[in-house]
């Protein structure tokens, strides 16, 4: 085991010694380990990137919160599941800072569990609405006024737009025509995109406490395929249903890889995305507030253009912000995303469709008993 990694985590307050590290690369920010130890516990051991998360001692917070108010609830309908956790420092605190900038946490790794990049079948797009639901309804009562906002903006399409604008302005040449014909893309689907913004700051859609990072990997399940239980808590703070619904769609139900460079590859899993509403709402896991419910159906479009948009801003800032795997990966990912928004977009009936009839099969069933 790296002697780094084992002295970090000797700073928790863990009584058992490491034996072995292993990378999780699941994600493009942060760098994750699990930890191995003698006692046979695992937990979990994660550096938050300091450009990515400035204020770590506001994300900690935030996570602490959600997760003290999760074990709160753990009495409540749905569990039975896990909650994650936070193991603080022999000297106080939650969070070790590296010399970099760096801010650590240690979790107890839950398990036995594990996780998916890709849903296997209808059956885990099911668990999976169930277990970002189930998320939904235990935070519903948390006041989001309580949680800081450690990125201003995250989801916010006027903000990434003047971003994309100025890092078009100020980017390389070469980079500039090598990504011409996305950036015409872009220009061409903005204007389509800003009506989730303007509900939102017309107060139409209501602010909660999300997830904002809904990607399968980071829900959990058993062995067996059961929903456990969301985790990556990093960017809980206030924001409305649409960014975590629309987020966790564009994951689950692309046909694609996330940075296919095919299009032809990107399509509209319609049953997946059937699957995933019966769950998120069906037998009332999740009960939408007034206003919840509008352009829901056009959130998948939206949150893949907006992850499209950030990556074809990264790739002309010469790939400050996301990690990428060989020159130009930014790029393909930004190609694949906004092509998945124009899919759909085509597929937005069928979506809104799959939306009323889990919704209504919910309310039949509360009405019957």
């Amino acid at each position: 085991m790296e002697p780094r990694l084992a002295a970090i985590f000797s700073q928790f307050s863990v009584s058992a010694m490491p034996t072995s590290a292993t990378g999780l690369t699941s994600g493009h920010i942060n760098d994750t380990w699990r930890i191995d130890t003698e006692s046979g516990q695992s937990y979990v051991l994660q550096r938050l990137n300091p450009i990515a998360f400035p204020d770590p001692d506001a994300v900690m917070a935030n996570k602490l919160a959600v997760t003290e108010h999760l074990l709160k609830r753990a009495g409540g309908r749905g569990f039975g599941k896990a909650v994650p956790g936070f193991l603080p420092l022999r000297r106080g605190g939650f969070l070790l800072r590296d010399n970099q900038g760096g801010a650590w946490n240690l979790m107890p790794f839950i398990g036995p569990s594990r996780s998916y990049l890709v849903a296997p079948d209808v059956h885990i797009a099911r668990e999976a609405g169930q277990t970002l639901g189930l998320f939904l309804s235990q935070t519903s009562d948390l006041d989001p006024a309580l949680l800081s906002e450690t990125l201003p903006g995250f989801h916010n399409l006027e903000r990434r737009l003047a971003e994309f604008d100025a890092a078009k302005d100020s980017a390389d040449p070469r980079r500039c025509e090598d990504a011409a014909p996305t950036i015409d893309t872009v220009t061409e689907l903005r204007e389509s995109m800003l009506g989730i913004e303007q509900l939102r700051q017309a107060g139409v859609i209501p602010e909660r406490v999300t997830h904002n990072d809904t990607k399968l990997p980071n829900m959990l399940f058993t062995p067996q395929g059961k929903g456990l239980c969301m985790i990556d808590l990093d960017t809980v703070m206030p924001g409305i249903l649409h960014y975590d619904f629309g987020d966790a769609v564009r994951m689950l139900c692309n046909s694609g890889a996330e940075d296919d460079p095919n299009p032809d590859h990107i399509k509209v899993r319609l049953d997946y995305f059937e699957a995933f509403v019966e769950g998120m709402f069906g037998e009332g896991t999740l009960v939408p507030r007034t206003g919840e419910t509008t352009a829901l159906a056009d959130s998948p479009a939206v949150m893949a253009f907006i992850v499209g948009l950030r990556m074809l801003t990264d790739f002309l800032q010469r790939d400050r912000y996301f990690a990428i795997a060989y020159p130009g990966h930014n790029l393909v990912r930004a190609r694949a995303q906004l092509a998945l928004a124009r899919r759909f977009s085509d597929s937005r009936a069928p979506m809104e469709d799959a939306i009323e009839s889990a919704l209504q099969s919910a309310a039949q069933a509360g009405r019957t008993g």
